[in-house]
């Protein structure tokens, strides 16, 4: 191979890796929020993922949490994010008895709660908490004859 090929080859390669940074600043990733339960829980089965439902305002989702890259790429290929705010799926929000803001689920796809929390969490609370493994699911009753 010649300089000059090597030389091409090295510039479109600064291009590139450029090119990628400056759209990572122009068109910053965002999170895919679902903002249906059905919708969401189709599209956990066809992926295989659990749901994140986030009862939450606008105002108060927190940006410095959602512009933590690790973050966002969890929730969009880890879980199906759902968002909503307080009273758009009452049924869902008292069958998963959200009492205050910001609400996290995580469900199945089946709509079986996975785990929860409450109140604000930070990036590293969110990530190690979507790396816990599921519960065990309790032992069959075992009844003596």
């Amino acid at each position: 191979m010649n300089l000059r090929a090597l030389c091409w080859m090295a510039a479109g390669l600064a291009l590139g890796v450029g090119g990628m940074f400056l759209w990572d600043r122009l068109c910053p990733p965002q999170v895919v929020w679902s903002r249906d339960w059905a919708e969401a829980q189709a599209r956990a089965r066809e992926a295989g993922r659990p749901v994140l439902v986030l009862f939450s305002t606008p105002a108060r989702l927190e940006d410095p949490l959602l512009a933590s890259r690790s973050v966002l790429d969890a929730l969009n290929f880890r879980v199906i994010p759902l968002r909503l705010e307080p009273g758009e799926d009452e049924a869902l929000e008292e069958r998963l008895e959200v009492e205050g803001l910001p609400a996290w689920r995580l469900l199945s796809a089946t709509g079986g709660e996975i785990s929860r929390r409450d109140g604000a969490l930070e990036a590293g609370q969110l990530l190690e908490w979507l790396k816990e493994p599921p519960p065990s699911p309790p032992p069959p009753s075992f009844t003596p004859p």
